[in-house]
């Protein structure tokens, strides 16, 4: 069990750093034809953005509702040799997991009821409501009773069990790819009594599946169209398109200096030490201690 206190300096850290993450993506993308500031004052190497395969020039200039990309974000913790909590890795393309967390919560109050019975431990089951708030707050301007649905991209993705168990508890519907049409820039679901309007799509395919016409012309999980209509403001995307840049395993090192540039603070939570296979002095190091060192591949 993690008290109180500790989960206070997770918590607070965790928000930083999304903070910073969603400053940055802004950055990146809504400043089109401008030089980001990240990258005009040195903070990210330009290069690093425009090479990296998550990073995409079609959702430029987009503005999605309320300015907030990062709608879902899942960072992962590890406890160093002393027991600080350290960022490991950020999440906020497609990031998984939380069913799990309220599956194993309803199983260990069965297993251990004394242990919820003398100590006050936080719920996790209201994690669907909020989640579905923050998904109809994110709805398109104007919109007054948005319908929200779950992409998935079918019953033989690993986190299917996740997708319909959320769609369950939020009490929304669960789609997939060929239950959506896109015309006029307007995405409708299909139903067995006619067309529905959709507003707010949370989706949990990888981005270049999401639509055949602008990203991978194979693929049969997005739907047609979906970029023009997220372009015009019709549908909002959870996670936004090109969020993906900001997990990248080459742009992790540089988050602490997000969070000072972008927030003016000190970062609450650091990063396990890092070092950069392309800077010479770093890739000497790492070959010297190859056997105690996890190396992680960049896109």
């Amino acid at each position: 069990v993690i008290s109180a206190h500790e989960w206070q300096v997770i918590e607070s850290g965790v928000a930083q750093r999304v903070t910073a993450l969603e400053a940055f993506l802004d950055d990146i993308y809504s400043r089109e034809g401008e030089i980001p500031r990240a990258v005009h004052e040195g903070i990210v190497p330009w290069r690093l953005i425009a090479s990296s395969n998550h990073y995409h020039r079609a959702v430029t200039g987009i503005r999605p509702a309320n300015g907030v990309r990062v709608h879902v974000a899942g960072v992962d913790l590890v406890r160093d040799e002393v027991g600080t909590f350290r960022v490991l890795e950020d999440n906020v393309r497609v990031p998984s997991g939380v069913s799990y967390v309220i599956a194993n919560r309803r199983a260990m109050a069965n297993v251990f009821p004394e242990a919820f019975a003398t100590m006050r431990i936080r719920p996790v089951g209201d994690y669907p409501r909020m989640l579905l708030a923050a998904l109809r707050a994110a709805a398109p301007d104007g919109t007054k009773d948005p319908t929200v649905v779950v992409l998935t991209p079918g019953i033989y993705n690993s986190a299917y069990f996740e997708h319909a168990l959320l769609a369950r508890m939020m009490g929304v519907e669960l789609v997939e790819g060929r239950d959506l049409v896109c015309s006029g820039g307007q995405v409708r679901m299909r139903t067995t009594t006619g067309d529905r309007p959709v507003d707010v799509i949370y989706r949990r395919v990888d981005d270049d599946f999401l639509d055949p016409l602008v990203f991978r012309p194979d693929s049969t999980l997005g739907c047609a169209g979906l970029l023009n209509a997220y372009r015009k403001g019709n549908i909002t995307l959870c996670n936004a398109i090109g969020t993906g840049i900001a997990d990248d395993k080459s742009i992790y090192p540089y988050v602490p200096k997000m969070i000072e540039f972008y927030l003016g603070e000190k970062p609450i939570l650091h990063n396990v030490p890092t070092w950069l296979c392309r800077e010479p002095k770093d890739l000497q190091h790492v070959l010297d201690h190859l056997g105690e060192l996890v190396v992680k591949e960049v896109h």
